[in-house]
């Protein structure tokens, strides 16, 4: 018996890559709130230093999944974030804090 894949795509894709695209990224109403606690951002920045430490060119920082819904031509694609939120939400602020410090 062949296997089948619940997903019906899955693909790697870098982080800058993920939020270079002209998209919006939507949590969805039925998702829990922020909830990471300094263990949970420990470990995420740890990931994140151990690639430039150990120069690495590929980690996996954890799987996100998303549900693209319909939009308008010229329009952003609006993604739903099923899971990997606080992942997202994490990096996001991380990013945003860089850009505060160094500007």
């Amino acid at each position: 018996m062949q296997q089948q894949k619940v997903t019906a795509h899955s693909s790697e894709q870098s982080l800058v890559d993920f939020f270079r695209r002209n998209t919006v990224f939507e949590v969805p109403f039925f998702q829990r709130t922020y909830k990471w606690k300094i263990e949970q951002v420990t470990k995420l920045w740890d990931d994140i230093l151990s690639l430039y430490e150990e120069e690495k060119e590929v980690h996996f920082l954890g799987a996100v999944i998303f549900h693209q819904r319909s939009s308008e031509p010229g329009k952003p694609v609006v993604y739903e974030i099923i899971d990997g939120q606080q992942r997202i939400t994490s990096i996001f602020l991380l990013i945003c804090a860089f850009i505060r410090w160094f500007t």
